[in-house]
């Protein structure tokens, strides 16, 4: 570990990082454009199968980290459209069962929506 930032391996840039002997093997464009084959693929019985993690993990108590600084800007705001988090007055998160959903390309959110404020 270099202790300076300005020295770390990345400090100018990604290509930097990318010419390091370790990533030799990658092929970056083909990443790119998601056209690398997985080298590991589990195999899985359903979107729920947790068999692939560790025990550990299954028993820890989920937990929402919320943050008391200024709000997201709207670039980044804009991702969540559609979404909603309601949390209570000690800033914890209520706990809702999450399912997967695939929306169409011409989704539209609705007037019940957040806004973008």
């Amino acid at each position: 570990m270099t202790r300076d930032p300005e020295k770390r391996l990345g400090a100018n840039g990604a290509d930097e990082i990318k010419a390091h002997v370790f990533f030799a093997d990658i092929q970056f464009e083909r990443l790119a454009k998601k056209s690398v084959a997985a080298p590991f693929k589990p195999t899985v019985n359903s979107e729920l199968d947790t068999s692939q993690f560790d025990e550990q993990f299954l028993r820890e108590l989920p937990m929402d980290s919320l943050v008391d600084t200024a709000p997201l800007p709207d670039s980044v705001q804009e991702k969540f459209r559609g979404f909603t988090f309601h949390g209570d007055e000690e800033g914890q998160g209520v706990t809702t069962q999450a399912r997967s959903i695939r929306l169409s390309p011409n989704f539209q959110p609705d007037d019940h929506s957040p806004s973008n404020n």
